[in-house]
């Protein structure tokens, strides 16, 4: 199930157990666009339900909260290192777990269902941790070029930051223009400045007003909570059985407002960019 927002425009840490039900088994709290997530409310209602975290950090790699590491907070992590994230090999990812057998797990399941390291190609050994894999294997030249990327992350999201925050100190106190709520801005990464208008009308004014301008601006996800995507509305899938939605007694049922403060917010919210591609247009300006 899809939970609530808050006014950062993440997972809202109440949500969580209303939604909690027989077939929870996990929460996945998901940083948007470098501003983290109150995980230490999250890991707190995940022990109280008994529930795994998964954190997924793929639009905020290098973020903070509370001065610790997005995506090191949960039982397992994952990172992307796609082409328009905050650092990147073109494509492809990153897991991390400090537990054991989650590591085996996800090493077994990108390759094959094997451990080379512990048992060489196409293993003999018996195991009841043994399952079939994928091959979703990152070369080796992709993982040269994530090493050097991650020794810049530090100063990609410094630069951003600055640049962030320096465009909404200028623009503070405009009447009709706030901003999200951001959990910790001293740990959020800057790469998105998100507004938020009065209603859909005067945002969709602002973002053309804009735009106009030479200023690109865009909503996130079209302007409408990610479950309200048709592949995930009306739950298409190529598995004839309709995997993975057939996997519970009742039939699974999305509703366009089942998640009311997403479907306000994400209507009447603007978009910048913040990159490094800023830093020579300032450069000009000034």
């Amino acid at each position: 199930m899809f939970a609530d927002m808050d006014e950062s425009m993440n997972i809202d840490p109440d949500a969580i157990g209303k939604l909690v039900d027989k077939y929870t088994k996990a929460v996945i709290p998901v940083p948007i666009l470098g501003n983290p997530c109150q995980m230490d409310r999250i890991m707190e209602a995940a022990k109280r339900y008994g529930l795994t975290v998964i954190e997924d950090v793929a639009q905020s790699c290098g973020s903070k909260y509370k001065g610790q590491y997005s995506g090191t907070f949960g039982d397992i992590n994952c990172f992307s290192l796609q082409m328009n994230k905050i650092i990147t090999t073109g494509e492809g990812g990153v897991v991390s777990t400090n537990d054991e057998k989650l590591y085996e797990r996800a090493v077994r399941y990108h390759d094959q269902g094997m451990i080379r390291e512990k048992e060489g190609f196409l293993s003999k050994i018996e195991s009841d941790n043994d399952f079939i894999g994928q091959n979703f294997r990152m070369n080796e030249v992709t993982g040269a070029l994530a090493l050097e990327q991650l020794k810049k992350i530090d100063k990609i999201n410094g630069f951003m930051h600055k640049i962030k925050y320096s465009i909404k100190d200028q623009l503070k106190g405009i009447d009709g223009i706030s901003f999200r709520r951001i959990n910790d801005e001293e740990g959020d990464t800057g790469n998105g400045l998100m507004f938020i208008l009065p209603d859909k009308d005067k945002a969709a004014e602002f973002r053309k007003a804009l735009n106009a301008e030479n200023i690109n601006t865009s909503f996130l996800y079209n302007g409408e909570p990610i479950y309200l995507v048709p592949k995930l509305f009306h739950q298409k899938t190529v598995d004839r059985n309709g995997f993975p939605f057939n996997q519970f007694d009742e039939k699974l049922v999305y509703t366009r407002d089942m998640c009311p403060i997403a479907l306000d917010l994400m209507s009447r919210s603007a978009l910048i960019s913040i990159s490094l591609y800023l830093r020579r247009k300032m450069r000009r300006i000034s």
